[in-house]
This record gives structure tokens, sequence and C-alpha cells, in this order.
């Protein structure tokens, strides 16, 4: 009778164990940050009290319950564990295979509020995984039924009060003490995985160098508020700032590409160009630095947390700020504190109308903006169309054979890539482009007709490029490669003429803010480090950064045009001629005059030196 007892017992316990133990196994391989021993053994104390208190209920189900009843009612709380903690560790699993994070609960709330949205948006059936999990419950509640009803050894304990009371306050006690600690001190800095997801950690200490500060530069700025507050010309034109996440120019048909993905674009190019379209040079390959680089003015070096951007600017102008925006930028990094201030803000923690990366809320939320009180307005939009992640409309399949190469992604890493995946990420993603362009054609027709295109400049552009196979990467964030900085500078007049923008082949991002603030009127704020394309440029380089990899692109007679970088974690240098390789296939890192490469490399070793003693 005590063999079936104890393999019964045994069964409760792989139970139990077996998707912890799976998981940590997969944790301990599947991040970049190393959780370490400290990680899992917090998070085997935290499976350990949840399991704790299952246990405790069941001691309390059985002590007022018959045995049969109480192994029902325990093995639905047993179940529910189970069942829960499966869920969750393929969440986090998902979130470390495409993000390479633990995906936290405020960007995973809006998905779940848009439950249906969100399994359409994946392509899976929500009816079948409903019927899944609704067996997989089942199974589970079964077993654990049976482990129970085979391990009533609890009886003749909790027959007698006194143990049954010792046994149940004892193991109270033990949760609790346990409980306290955990939220008193989520163990977060171990990389532990519930704490991650349910207390992250705060911005500035991740790789965020927008939330960093810097005394210097925080004084510089607060001067710089100060000449600001004191000019008193009046707001200029209204500006109006589209980006398209993970927009790369070479993928546009303003640049020469062999297919016709933007022909609205073009259509207005034709109509309404201020200049020749350019293409920028992002500062780094991912928004949290992309968007400051943008809308600061400032390389991944300079930027910090006091840093003055273009809504705040022209707030002090006398701007009316207008932010609208697809995705969850309010809990991924905290962006929203980059765009702001802003006397209407909008992305999808917002609202519960729309998947959180479908471009249709932007329509829903330009028709909520007023109609043109003839007050000048900066409307700052940004698109997922085009992005891996962005919601692909019905309809919206110009390109075969495609696949989505979301499921695909692994940051920092390079991938054995077919051609077959290669042609199907290429459709997969110029469909996404072909997509940006109606969204950006539907929302400036709203715009007009709303009225703030009676007197505008318009700047379409992108925060970062996006990588399609080259050098074995897919998406973003990682590398500096050329396809994942490369970005269109479309400069649009509204409503009022002027001579073309002055066009220059090579541009960096940080000079977009400066053009924009001319072409309306406005001086650029003293701090900015961009040049505009209206001033002469002459600076002998202008950097970037990814990570570990930090560089520069030379602006030197006989050097223009020639990318250097050097990677920090392994000290491999490189250098590419932009202007006769694209592509980036031949380092010349041996063949240049030493004292050039010497005087790139005390740059860019001074920008990784500035940039970590933040």
């Amino acid at each position: 009778m005590c063999f079936p007892r104890i393999v019964f017992a045994l069964c409760g316990a792989s139970l139990a164990l077996a998707p912890t133990l799976i998981f940590l196994f997969f944790y301990e391989r599947a991040t970049s940050f190393l959780p370490g021993m400290g990680a899992h053994l917090s998070h085997i104390n935290i499976m350990a009290c949840i399991w704790g208190g299952g246990i405790a209920l069941w001691i309390i189900f059985r002590r007022f319950f018959s045995s049969r009843m109480s192994a029902i009612l325990a093995a639905c709380v047993c179940s529910i564990i189970s069942f829960s903690s499966v869920i969750y560790y393929l969440i986090v699993a998902a979130g470390l295979h495409g993000f390479g994070k633990v995906i936290t609960w405020p960007i995973l709330r809006p998905y779940v509020i848009n439950v249906r949205s969100t399994f359409e948006y994946a392509g899976v059936s929500m009816t079948l995984c409903m019927a899944a999990c609704v067996l997989f419950l089942s199974l589970l509640l079964y077993l654990w039924k049976s482990i129970f009803l085979a391990n009533d050894w609890m009886f003749p304990f909790i027959e007698r009060g006194v143990i049954w009371g010792a046994i149940l306050t004892g193991l109270t006690f033990v949760i609790a003490v346990r409980v306290f600690e955990f939220f008193d001190n989520p163990p977060t800095y171990l990389n532990e995985p519930v704490s991650m997801t349910f207390f992250p950690k705060s911005f500035d200490e991740g790789f965020a160098k927008a939330y960093r500060y810097d005394k210097t530069m925080e004084e510089a700025e607060n001067r710089a508020r100060e000449i600001l507050r004191a000019d008193i010309t009046g707001p200029g034109r209204n500006i109006i700032l589209i980006i398209s996440d993970a927009l790369r120019a070479d993928h546009m048909t303003p640049f020469d590409y062999e297919r016709n993905t933007t022909p609205l674009l073009m259509e207005r190019i034709g109509k309404a160009a201020a200049g020749r379209p350019m293409r920028a040079v992002s500062v780094c390959a991912e928004t949290i630095c992309g968007m400051p680089g943008l809308l600061y003015s400032k390389q991944p070096e300079n930027m910090h947390a006091n840093a003055i951007g273009m809504a705040e600017a022209l707030k002090i102008r006398g701007y009316e700020n207008y932010i609208l925006l697809t995705g969850d930028h309010t809990n991924y990094f905290g962006l929203s504190k980059i765009y702001r201030p802003a006397d209407l803000y909008f992305d999808a923690s917002t609202q519960s109308k729309r998947f959180v990366n479908d471009d249709k809320m932007l329509f829903d939320a330009a028709m909520q903006l007023p109609d043109f009180s003839g007050h000048p307005a900066f409307i700052q939009v940004m698109l997922l169309s085009n992005h891996p992640l962005g919601v692909r409309w019905p309809g919206s399949k110009w390109y075969e054979p495609v696949e989505s190469y979301a499921p695909w992604l692994a940051k920092g890493g390079e991938l054995d890539l077919s051609e077959r995946q290669i042609e199907l990420a290429k459709n997969y993603y110029d469909n996404g482009v072909r997509q940006a362009d109606e969204v950006i054609d539907e929302l400036l027709d709203i715009l007009e007709n709303k009225g703030y295109l009676a007197n505008a400049i318009v700047l379409i552009t992108a925060d970062h490029g996006e990588m399609l196979g080259e050098h074995g990467i897919l998406s973003h964030a990682a590398g500096v490669f050329q396809p994942v900085l490369d970005i269109p500078a479309i400069f649009l007049r509204y409503g009022y003429t002027g001579g073309q923008l002055p066009y220059k082949k090579w541009i960096s991002q940080v000079d977009l803010a400066p053009t924009l603030f001319i072409e309306a009127g406005i001086k650029p704020v003293p701090t900015w480090k961009g040049i505009a394309l209206q001033s002469n440029d002459d600076r002998s380089y202008f950097s970037f950064q990814q990570k570990g990899e930090s560089g520069l692109l030379s602006l030197e007679d006989g050097f223009v045009g020639y990318k250097y970088w050097v990677n920090a974690d392994d000290g491999r240098e490189y250098v590419f001629n932009l202007g006769s390789d694209w592509g980036e296939k031949i380092n010349l890192i041996d063949r240049l005059p030493s004292h050039y490469v010497d005087r790139w490399r005390n740059i860019v070793l001074g920008n990784i030196i500035k940039m970590s003693d933040k």
C-alpha cells in the first residue's frame, strides 16, 4: 500500500517542479544577461511559496470536507497553479526569443486587454487555443485529483486539532515571511523573472542613455532653457513629424528601390517636396536611443535625462503639441517621457479598441484632433506598419510568397538564413512599407481636412532601419551595419513656398530637428548637436552606436563616406568605404594610413568612455 502512495507523491512533485526546472534550464541559455544561481534560487523560492499556499489550502480543505471533496478542491487549486505557471513560462520564453528580454506586465497588459486581436495578429485561432487550454486544464485536474486521492496521508494528522493548527500556522508563517521579503525587496537585481515581470527595473538602470544624468550637460540645458524663454520670437509654421518605425530608406521608391513600395508618397513628393529626398544615418539601431537622437538632436554619448527635446522647445515657443503613436510607448522604456510635454498624448496604453500594433488607431486619434484654430501645432506621429511586429491588414500582400519573420528573430546573433527565408522576409517587410505608404497618405489627408497643412513643414523619417538577412541578421537592435542605420529624410512643404533645401549625401539623424526648426521659422535649441541642412557643415565626422559597437562616419576630404567602428566587447575594428562598398563587405582597417585610423579610434573610444561614465 505504501509503494503506490510514494509513486503518486513523486508524480505530484514532478508535476509541480518539472515546468519550473525546464524553464530555468531554458532561461539560463536564452538570456544575454546570465541570470546566475541567485536568480534560479530566488525563483524556486517564489514557486515554493506558491505551492506551499496550495498545500495549506489542501490541509484546510481536508479538515472541513470529505476526502473526495477535499481532493477535488485541492486539485482545482493546483491545476490553476500548474496552468498559470506554464502559461507564464511560455510568455517569458516568447519574450526572450523575440525581444531578448523578459516581458514586463505593463508592456504585456495591452496585449491581454485586446486578447482577440492578439490572437488574430499571431495568426492563431482563438477558439482552438481556448479548446486546448480547457483540455490541458482538464488533464491537470484529473492528474491532481488522482494524486490527492491516492495520498490521503494528512487525514490522521488533521484529525488532531493541535497538530493540524501547528502545521498550518508554521506553513502560513513561512509563506508570509517569504511574501513580505519579495514585496519589500523584489529580486529584480538578481534577474529573477517574476520580479522582472511585475517589478521591472527603473528606466535609468537599463540601456536607456536618455534617462541618465550628467551634471555638466544638465547645467548647459538649464542655461539653454533660459535663452529660449528670453527669446521673444513667436511661434512659426506647423511642424508635422511622421516616423515609421524601422523604415530603411533603400526599400522606398524615392531612393531608387526596384519595387514601387511608396507610390502615394512619390505623388506627394512631386507636388510638395521641400528638397530632394535624402538618406540620414541613425544614431543607433533601436527606438530607445533613435528617438532621442531625432527629437533631442543628440548622439548617444551626449544623451541625458535633462535634455531639451522638440516638444519642450516648441511648447516654450507657444506651440500646441499632439503626440499620436502606434504601440505602447508609455510602458516600453517609458518613451513617453521623451515625447512630452503634450497637449494630447495617444498610444496603445490609452485605448482598448484596437490591437496594440495596429496603425488604424492613428486614424482614430487623428480624427479626434481639433480643427486647426490658427494656433501653431507640432504633431508627432509614429507608425508600425513596416515593423516586424506591426499589423498587416487584409489585402496587404502585394509581394508574395510572404511570411512574417518575427518568429525567427534572434537579436544579437547571426542566423543561418536560407534564400527562401530571405525572400519571405523581404516580401513581408516590403508589404509593410507599402502599407505604411497608405497610412501616411491617409493621415496627411486627415490633417489637411482639419487645416493643419495650410502652413506646414512635414518630415517623413524613421527612428532606425532594419536588417533583412544582411550579414545573417534580421530585424534591428543588433549591430551597426548600414541597413539598420539607413533612414529616409523626406521634407514636404504645404501652404507656403521657398527655396529648395540643400541636398547633402551624408547627414545624421541629429540634423533633422534643427532643419525642421529653421524651416518653420524658429531658432534651434543651443545645446542640440545636429547641423541644419540650411547651414554650413564643417564637421569632420558624426557618430553612431549600438550597445557594444560604436563608430563614426568620416566627412573629411579624401575620406568622405568612410565608416569606422569598433566592437568594444571583442576589440575588433572595421572600416568600410560606403561610397564604393555600400554592402560593407571589404574591411579596409589594415589598408588605410595608420594616423587616420588612430584618430578615428581615439574619437570613438572617447565616446565609449563618455557613455560608460554616465
